[in-house]
């Protein structure tokens, strides 16, 4: 590595390579607008430890790599993270790492807003109103805009 430029891509990949043995160092991990909650993600087996696949998701969309993005995030997503169900969501909605579909956006906005990510509550309410993936209505859409505030 002898160009400064390259140490954050052989990073990444490093940790990449160790997310895929199940070896995730992810308190290791960091990104300037990272959040971290505080636990200890230390030998945690990433197939049931969806905060760390989230992360590893962002890691990898940050790094260009939207098809692996899109993979990590729904590894997550299936064990009922909300923060990877709205990734998800807009996956589908912008065709991020996989084709653009309505009725899938909505699906993954919904669950995460059922399960009480608030930066779902507003995507879930536009779906409503402009029928999006799903049938329109204002009642709903409003009822999202109004959790919202």
């Amino acid at each position: 590595m002898s160009n400064n430029n390259e140490v954050p891509t052989e990073a990444f990949k490093f940790f990449l390579r160790l997310a895929e043995k199940e070896d995730l160092l992810t308190h290791n991990i960091h990104w300037p607008s990272a959040t971290y909650s505080g636990r200890e993600l230390t030998g945690m087996n990433t197939k049931r430890f969806y905060e760390a696949q989230h992360r590893m998701g962002l890691l990898c969309y940050f790094d260009k790599d939207e098809e692996s993005a899109f993979e990590w995030y729904m590894l997550a997503a299936k064990q009922g993270n909300g923060a990877a169900q709205f990734s998800l969501g807009n996956c589908y909605r912008y065709g991020i790492g996989t084709d653009k579909n309505e009725k899938k956006s909505f699906k993954w906005y919904l669950k995460s807003a059922e399960g009480g990510y608030k930066l779902a509550f507003l995507p879930t309410g536009d779906c409503y109103l402009h029928g999006k993936g799903v049938k329109q209505s204002t009642d709903k859409a409003w009822a999202w805009y109004q959790k919202a505030i």
